[in-house]
C-alpha cells in the first residue's frame, strides 16, 4: 500500500476527490459517496470519483476544495480515514516568533526542524503571534517547500498539532502569548506541547508534595512579605532570590548574611556585581522597595561543585520520541563564568558533554558515570510523570540538575517554555541538538494523528 501521496488540482469538476480505484479500495473509499476531507482544522465535503488513469499515489482535489482548504501541493502526504473523514497530513505548526518579520529573517535557524523532512512529510508551518487570526482560525506564516527546499509565505488553516519555541516570559508579550496558547488548547486539546507554561513556584509546589521528589528540591518559599526573606536569611545564611517567571539566569541574586551585613551578588550584562548592605534591616528595606510580592522565590543556596571558580550544573534533555515515550536525549554540563552566581552559557559560561564532565569532576570511571547518568535520568522521568499528573502536556523538557560538594543530587528547575537544547551545540554535540529537534517533530507528527511506524 502506498504510504505517501501527491495532491494536485482538478479543474473539470467541483467538490470532488479523484483517486485510483485500487488506492480507494485500500483506503475504504467508495465511488460516488460523500465524505469530509480534513486538512488541519479545516474540512470540506467532496464526492469520491474513481479515475483509473491516475497513479496509485496521486489524488486530485477539485480546485474549489483545494483553495478552500489551502493545501500546499509541494509536500507529500499521508492519508488516514476516520469514519466519514479523509484526513490529509501531517500538518504541524510551530509558534516561533512574536512578529512575522522575525520568521522571515530567521528561516535558517528554523531549518533544523526540517533537516530530516522526508521522514516527517506533510506541511510544516512556522508562524508568529502576529500571524494568528483567532476570529476565522487562520494563520499567516511560512511553510516549508520540500521541492525547492525553501520557506514560502501564505495563509493557512490551523494545523492538526503544534508546539511553541517562543521565549517571552520576561517581556510585555507574555499575556498575549498565554492567551494565544489558551486559545489553541481550546481548539486542539491534547494535540499540542508544552502546555501550559508553568513557573518555578508551581513546579516546586507540585514536586514538593511527592514524598521522594521533595528530597531533591532545595528549600524554597514564595516572597510574600519582608519577614519571609528574614526567616530564610536567618535559617540558611546564604540564599538565592529568583524571579518566578524567567530564564537564562536573568534577575537572579545571591544574598549572604554574616549576622550583621548582607552581601548580594548578581550577574548583570555579563559582569559580576556585588553590593554590601551594612545591616539586615537595610537589605530588607531594599527588598520591600524593589521586589514586588508574589513575583520572586527565596531558595536555599546549595554548595555546588566548582572547577576553577566556576559553578557547575547539568542540563538533561528529556524528550518524547515518535512513540510518545520519554527519552534521555543527552546530558550536558554547564560551567558558569568565573565567580558568577549562575551557570548559564549566555552569562559567560561554557558547556561540555555531561558524561565527560562527570568523569572529570567526580574522578570516576565509566561504570560510575553511567550510574550517575541513570540516577539523573530516573529523577527527571519521575518529575516528568508528576508534571503530567498535574495536567501539563509535556513533550520537550530541560531539567537543571546539580551535585553538591557532598555528592548529593539536586533538582533545581525544569524548563518547559522552550528548552531548545542549543547547549548541545556549545558542548560540541550538534548531533544531539538535531536529534532533539527531530524527536520534537516525530512526536508532533504523532499528535497530528500520523504516528511513525517502528523503525
Amino acid at each position: 500500500m502506498v504510504s505517501k501521496y501527491r495532491i494536485s488540482a482538478e479543474t473539470r469538476s467541483t467538490a470532488s476527490l479523484k483517486i485510483h480505484p485500487v488506492t480507494a479500495e485500500q483506503l475504504g473509499l467508495i465511488a460516488n459517496t460523500q465524505m469530509e476531507v480534513e486538512f488541519g482544522c479545516a474540512q470540506q465535503q467532496v464526492r469520491i470519483i474513481y479515475q483509473s488513469s491516475l497513479k496509485s499515489y496521486e489524488l486530485r482535489l477539485s480546485h474549489d476544495v483545494l483553495t478552500a482548504l489551502r493545501i500546499p501541493t509541494s509536500p507529500e502526504y499521508s492519508l488516514k480515514v476516520q469514519g466519514n473523514r479523509l484526513c490529509i497530513g501531517p500538518f504541524i505548526g510551530i509558534l516561533a516568533a512574536v512578529e512575522e518579520k522575525t520568521i522571515e529573517y530567521g528561516t535558517e535557524y528554523l531549518t533544523s526542524f526540517v533537516l530530516d523532512y522526508e521522514h516527517i512529510g506533510g506541511t510544516i508551518l512556522v508562524f508568529s503571534l502576529e500571524g494568528v487570526q483567532t476570529d476565522n482560525q487562520m494563520i499567516e506564516g511560512m511553510i516549508y517547500n520540500p521541492v525547492l527546499k525553501e520557506w514560502e509565505k501564505g495563509i493557512f488553516p490551523y494545523p492538526s498539532a503544534m508546539f511553541s519555541i517562543l521565549e517571552v516570559s520576561m517581556t510585555n508579550k507574555w499575556a498575549q502569548f498565554q492567551g494565544i496558547l489558551d486559545h489553541f488548547h481550546h481548539v486542539l486539546g491534547p494535540r499540542m506541547f508544552n502546555y501550559p507554561i508553568f513557573d518555578k513556584w508551581e513546579m516546586y509546589q507540585w514536586l514538593h508534595n511527592h514524598p521522594q521528589l521533595k528530597t531533591y528540591l532545595p528549600k524554597t518559599v514564595l516572597l510574600k512579605k519582608p519577614s519571609d526573606m528574614e526567616k530564610m536569611l536567618n535559617r540558611y545564611r546564604k540564599i538565592y532570590v529568583k524571579p518566578i517567571v524567567g530564564r537564562l539566569g536573568l534577575g537572579v541574586m545571591e544574598a549572604i548574611y554574616d549576622g550583621q551585613k548582607v552581601l548580594i551578588k548578581a550577574r548583570i550584562q555579563d559582569k559580576n556585581y556585588e553590593h554590601v548592605f551594612s545591616s539586615r534591616k537595610k537589605f530588607i528595606s531594599y527588598v520591600e522597595t524593589n521586589l514586588p510580592p508574589d513575583t520572586y522565590l527565596i531558595q536555599e543556596a546549595i554548595d555546588l561543585l566548582t572547577v576553577n571558580g566556576r559553578i557547575i550544573d547539568f542540563r538533561l534533555m528529556l524528550i518524547k520520541n515518535y512513540t510518545g515515550e520519554w527519552s534521555n536525549m543527552g546530558l550536558l554540563c554547564r560551567y558558569g563564568a568565573k565567580h558568577s552566581i549562575v551557570s548559564n552559557i549566555t552569562s559567560g559560561g561554557y558547556a561540555q558533554w555531561g558524561k565527560t564532565a562527570l568523569k572529570r569532576i567526580l574522578h570516576i570511571d565509566g561504570k560510575s558515570v553511567n550510574k550517575w547518568n541513570r540516577r539523573m535520568t530516573d529523577l527527571s522521568l519521575q518529575a516528568a510523570f508528576e508534571l503530567e499528573k498535574q495536567g501539563i502536556q509535556c513533550g520537550n523538557l530541560g531539567f537543571d540538575l546539580a551535585i553538591d560538594k557532598k555528592k548529593k543530587l539536586w533538582l533545581i528547575e525544569i524548563n518547559n517554555q522552550n528548552p531548545d537544547h542549543v547547549i548541545a551545540i556549545r558542548a560540541g554535540r550538534t548531533d544531539k541538538f538535531l536529534q532533539a529537534r527531530h524527536a520534537n517533530m516525530c512526536y508532533a507528527r504523532k499528535l497530528a494523528g500520523f504516528p511513525l511506524e517502528d523503525r
